[in-house]
């Protein structure tokens, strides 16, 4: 998952700059399905499912199942469908506390 690939890369950077090779854990607490695009891409995916077809396509080239929350949202309305783009951010957060 992206998370652990970053501290995993933060951990690379400290030891080359201080030569500190103290033996080290990284704890990777978060799901790879949660970062699935992400995750195909490192394991050499070109082409990438989109929304929750990524899930399948995840569970298929690794033989995990997907988290039930995550696939459970199979289930769910889609609740939100507005997008605002970054420059027009502050208008929309203003527009929600209105």
């Amino acid at each position: 998952d992206t998370h652990t690939a970053v501290a995993f890369s933060a951990l690379e950077q400290y030891r080359r700059e201080t030569g500190d090779d103290t033996p080290t854990v990284v704890a990777s607490t978060a799901s790879p399905f949660k970062f699935c695009g992400s995750v195909l891409e490192a394991l050499g995916e070109t082409t990438i499912a989109s929304g929750l077809d990524a899930l399948d396509q995840l569970t298929e080239r690794t033989g995990q199942p997907a988290p039930a929350p995550l696939a459970g949202l199979r289930d769910k309305k889609v609740r939100f469908t507005q997008v605002v783009e970054k420059e027009n951010m502050a208008d929309a957060v203003r527009s929600l506390l209105e």
